[in-house]
């Protein structure tokens, strides 16, 4: 489980490189002093949109995993579909 771990966490480092490097290229941000100071931005930006992100699936999945144990199932997104 270790190596699968590292290897999300390498795969991600290198989806935030690639999101960073396209930003940096197309301009997205204000007027900073130093392009150091623009990049330590971007990449703040970046990790809070995908702590935003893992929270919500994480949050998604505890209310089904919650209403699975329950047997309440039909209270959930998918399970209002289906009734």
């Amino acid at each position: 489980m270790s190596i699968e771990n590292n290897n999300q966490e390498n795969l991600e480092k290198s989806l935030l490189q690639l999101q960073l490097e396209e930003l940096v290229k197309i301009g997205v941000g204000g007027k900073f002093k130093n392009q150091s100071d623009y990049l330590d931005k971007i990449k703040e930006e970046l990790e809070f949109e995908e702590a935003t992100l893992r929270g919500g699936i994480d949050r998604y999945n505890k209310s089904v995993n919650d209403a699975k144990y329950k047997h309440q199932e039909s209270t959930t997104l998918y399970g209002l579909d289906l009734v």
